[in-house]
């Protein structure tokens, strides 16, 4: 039976190497074998080119956040989350100063977005429909919403409890969560929730909740998420190695694995049963023949923003250090680092993006802390350090 396979050995072809199980099953307290070898690299690392071409990353992000090249037309509609990337990306580099225009201007940018009925934002403002036919065609969206705090969040906005009604925005979180505790994207005014429950709008809606000042066991009047479904949900989707999927019994996956913690995270409902058998699975995700990347499932290749996903995961478990940290700034800095336009592509010869570009700089802060001149990085909300300590000062 599969469910019987005991995740916890020590298997080279999983890539798990020595180091990596001896500190993993001290964390977990395993009493087993490891043998004596590590699993080789094929690959050496180049230590001389080792550097961040800083300059060249805060031109890349500017460049984006002045004019979307032509082949992110498609994704007009989620435009708030690329600016989310940019933005945050810069806040790492400790650059908002270089900021196109000031931040007043990025602040009503993103207010624009927020629909007539208040209660939350859109993707883009070209899919703004006015009229009495708004709330129907141009309702708010989770994912847009999170971006879009987030972005106010950095960007360090003192008006956010002013500009926004935290009533009527919970009121809708509240409204997009299903009777078993997941969540859709958006939600109906007569239908109520539609589209997929995915575990992406679980993570988005509990850190919605979070920014606007909700904390795990909140007691104001506001409208809340049922959080007892939403926490035995995200239990039902860990799998028999410890990863979490999409639906229950279904591949583990790196990045829905991350929405699964920090939604735990944020509602602080992470525990030993829960996160053992998960930091076997994390440790496995390093490419000790790669590069030292990460991958996302299982015999998949590496990935940059699987860098940041793991290590964001391990950051919130308190067991960063089961990763190689040399391997993956080689991968990151050698490998998938732009030399010529900036930016992080997904793998070597890729152009770079923003998603990826900012889960590497996510990655180099959370396994290099103090080196690269990056800012501090918080792991569960996925921005700089710097703006959760401007949401705890907001007085909602």
């Amino acid at each position: 039976m599969m469910n019987n396979i005991n995740a916890t050995k020590y298997n080279p072809i999983n890539n798990t190497t020595k180091v990596q199980f001896e500190r993993t099953s001290a964390i977990i307290g395993s009493n087993v074998d490891v043998p004596a070898r590590r699993v080789p690299r094929d690959k050496p690392f180049l230590l001389s080119r080792m550097s961040l071409k800083r300059e060249k990353h805060i031109k890349y992000f500017t460049r984006h956040l002045e004019l979307f090249p032509s082949h992110y037309i498609p994704y007009d509609s989620s435009l708030t989350s690329l600016v989310y990337f940019c933005i945050c990306g810069l806040g790492l580099l400790g650059a908002l100063d270089y900021l196109p225009g000031d931040r007043a201007k990025w602040i009503d940018w993103v207010y624009s977005n927020l629909v007539d009925t208040g209660e939350g934002f859109r993707g883009s403002e070209s899919h703004k429909v006015k009229g009495e036919y708004g709330p129907l065609h141009d309702p708010a969206n989770l994912s847009s919403t999170f971006f879009c705090l987030a972005i106010l969040a950095v960007l360090e906005d003192e008006d956010m409890p002013v500009r926004l009604d935290r009533q009527k925005i919970m009121a809708y979180v509240k409204q997009c969560q299903r009777p078993d505790g997941s969540f859709a994207s958006v939600s109906h005014p007569i239908k109520g929730p539609m589209g997929e429950s995915d575990l992406r709008h679980t993570y988005v809606a509990t850190g919605i909740r979070y920014m606007l000042g909700l904390g795990p066991d909140s007691s104001t009047q506001t409208p809340d998420i049922d959080a007892g479904k939403t926490i035995d949900y995200i239990r039902s989707l860990q799998t028999y190695d410890g990863g979490l999927g999409n639906m229950p019994d279904n591949e583990s996956h790196a990045g829905l694995t991350f929405c699964g913690v920090g939604s735990l995270y944020l509602l602080n409902r992470l525990d030993n049963k829960f996160s053992n058998p998960l930091i076997q699975w994390l440790s496995k995700r390093q490419h000790p023949n790669e590069y030292g990347g990460f991958n996302g499932r299982c015999n998949k290749d590496a990935d940059t923003c699987y860098s940041g996903w793991t290590q964001t995961c391990l950051d919130m478990l308190n067991c960063l250090d089961i990763i190689d940290p040399d391997m993956n700034e080689d991968y990151l800095l050698n490998h998938t680092q732009h030399n010529l336009l900036g930016g992080f592509s997904k793998c070597e010869g890729n152009y770079p993006d923003p998603l990826h570009s900012f889960f590497g700089l996510a990655s180099l802060a959370l396994t290099r802390p103090g080196k690269h001149n990056l800012q501090p990085f918080n792991s569960p909300l996925c921005v700089p350090a710097s703006a959760v300590d401007h949401l705890s000062r907001l007085k909602w």
